[in-house]
């Protein structure tokens, strides 16, 4: 069963899941009958590690919600519900029972729930909310509302700062000090531009910054400090989730550094160096990276968080120090890119950059297909994963891609064989298998031309690892 906890303190959460009728409409109170008939609820997936979980109202599913997501706010008659929540299986018709519960809805008043914690097991907090307190007539003059509560699975203790757009933390007062599972109390701000920085307790160390947070007068919204695993740190990632009238989405977290990895699918040279200019000097990245391979993440500082950094690139030949290749890249902080190459040095090199999505299931392997067979380049393929011993006429492609394109697939654990084909004629490029997936790897599999240049082709596979329990 759910541990249900209820947070008095955090009766002003209603607000940050809820507009007025001034705002987006999502639904206009001050429309119900008051007849007394009426209450409320939402849900909020920061099961950070978790897949899409369905949630079940008297056997009828109300919503999936992924994570940093949330349901919009139901209105519903008063009584008492039974609650499911199900993990949705990545590509399967199933799903998996986490527990149930029951939920009494009172007349006039938002039910609210955040899932947080392990993803076989989650937790929830539960808010109770008179929704009277939203006719407050002095609420909607000339300032907005906003609310902190910190879920992050790290479990530590976190200060909170609200300054004005575009400022630091010079002479800035923390706003509260959050511990694991505590909320701050509902903060006054006159409607404009500002900055939330989050910073380890006492300290000026920041974990999390995100700049030109609009708040407007008669608005409020609820501001989540949550941490994520990925696949190849060490380190978990912090972000800010933001819930407003409708929806949860995650802020980009400037205080971190663009994530680069670079993506070795030049086949006619077998180890590249990369470099980056500094401005004053090239700056080694990457050494003796092996055709087929993919290198360790790089942490990149960015200098322009608002608008990126235009940084130039270097391709180097490991044994002849010769550059073979320069490229320009566009990078914002908080961005984890994969720098796909491909085609032959002889000839021409071709570069693309695609966001990868890292973050880690507990319940599923992720594949990360990538497409980088220059001789194809005019046509997609499709990329077909099934379990040994089936039979792939009875299958369709997962995930077709265009090229120098990555995209991504969820899977239970087991072993598999990879057949690619061009989508166009038909014809099979490739099979491979994959043996040994386990639930929460993430393994990155990219198509090149074969060492040397043309086919056949190869299928090159990395597992990403981090040492996170």
């Amino acid at each position: 069963m759910f541990n249900l906890k209820k947070i008095s303190l955090l009766a002003f959460y209603s607000l940050a899941i809820l507009s007025l009728s001034a705002c987006d409409g999502i639904i206009d109170l001050s429309d119900e009958d008051d007849d007394g008939d009426q209450g409320y609820y939402r849900f909020v997936n920061l099961s950070a590690q978790n897949t899409t979980i369905a949630i079940e109202v008297d056997e009828t599913v109300l919503a999936n919600v992924d994570f940093s997501e949330s349901s919009t706010v139901t209105s519903v008659d008063k009584g008492t519900y039974d609650l499911v929540f199900n993990q949705v299986l990545p590509n399967s018709e199933n799903s998996s029972f986490i527990s149930d519960s029951e939920i009494s809805v009172s007349s006039n008043t938002i039910h609210s729930y955040i899932l947080y914690g392990a993803s076989d097991s989650p937790e929830a907090l539960e808010i109770e909310t008179d929704v009277n307190t939203l006719f407050d007539e002095d609420f909607d003059e000339d300032y907005g509302l906003v609310q902190f509560v910190n879920v992050a699975d790290s479990k530590e203790d976190y200060d909170v700062y609200i300054v004005d757009a575009g400022d630091d933390l010079l002479n800035a007062t923390a706003e509260s000090t959050l511990a694991y599972l505590e909320q701050s109390a509902d903060i006054e701000l006159d409607s404009g531009y500002y900055k939330i920085i989050i910073t380890e307790p006492g300290t000026d160390t920041i974990v999390v910054a995100s700049d030109n947070i609009t708040i407007r007068a008669g608005e409020a919204f609820l501001y989540t400090i949550v941490s994520y695993q990925v696949a190849t740190s060490d380190n978990k990632r912090m972000a800010i989730i933001q819930l407003d009238a409708d929806s949860g989405r995650m802020l980009t977290n400037d205080a971190q550094p663009a994530y680069l990895r670079f993506n070795h699918g030049i086949s006619d040279n077998y180890l590249v160096d990369i470099f980056v200019d500094s401005g004053d000097e090239r700056i080694s990245l990457v050494t003796n990276l092996a055709f087929g391979e993919l290198s360790a993440e790089i942490s990149l500082s960015i200098d322009d968080v608002e608008d990126g950094d235009s940084r130039d690139f270097y391709i180097v030949d490991s044994d002849t120090e010769e550059t073979i290749d320069t490229f320009t890249l566009e990078i914002d902080a908080d961005s984890q890119l994969d720098i796909l190459t491909a085609g032959l040095e002889s000839t021409t090199i071709r570069i693309n950059d695609v966001e990868e999505d890292l973050r880690t299931i507990d319940s599923h392997a992720k594949i990360i297909f990538s497409h980088a067979i220059d001789d194809e380049r005019e046509d997609s393929l499709e990329f077909l994963l099934v379990e040994d011993g089936a039979n792939p006429d009875s299958y369709s492609a997962q995930t077709t891609l265009s090229y120098l394109t990555s995209g991504s697939y969820e899977i239970e654990q087991g072993d598999y064989v990879i057949y690619v084909y061009n989508e166009n004629s038909g014809e099979l490029l490739l099979q491979e298998n994959l043996y040994g997936l386990s639930a929460g790897e993430v393994v990155n599999l990219t198509a090149t031309e074969s060492e040397y240049g043309g086919k056949p082709y190869a299928l090159h596979d990395v597992f990403n690892t981090s040492s996170i329990n």
